[in-house]
């Protein structure tokens, strides 16, 4: 069953127009890196929701970074912010 949050702003793919790349959660798990793959428009493993919390999830795992150049990992959403907080700019896209 999918966990699509209660409160979110948007909901499906993640796109890098330039290269029509797509993050992917490659059907992995929580401690493993989230992928990039080319975007198929059909939903499943790149399908992810942007919350109100301002959380990238994907079912009950949240996109979570503990460095700056580190890689992006799945972990279960801690709505603790700090590591999962992602800030969306509508203007620039980004």
């Amino acid at each position: 069953d999918s966990q699509i949050p209660r409160r979110y702003y948007s909901l499906g793919e993640i796109r890098n127009v330039e290269t029509n790349q797509c993050l992917d959660n490659m059907g992995r798990k929580e401690n493993e890196k989230v992928g990039i793959f080319n975007c198929h428009g059909m939903g499943g493993n790149q399908v992810f929701s942007y919350t109100a919390d301002k959380e990238i999830r994907t079912d009950d795992l949240c996109l979570d970074v503990s460095r700056l150049s580190g890689p992006v990992i799945m972990l279960k959403c801690h709505h603790m912010r700090g590591n999962q907080l992602w800030e969306y700019d509508p203007e620039r896209l980004t």
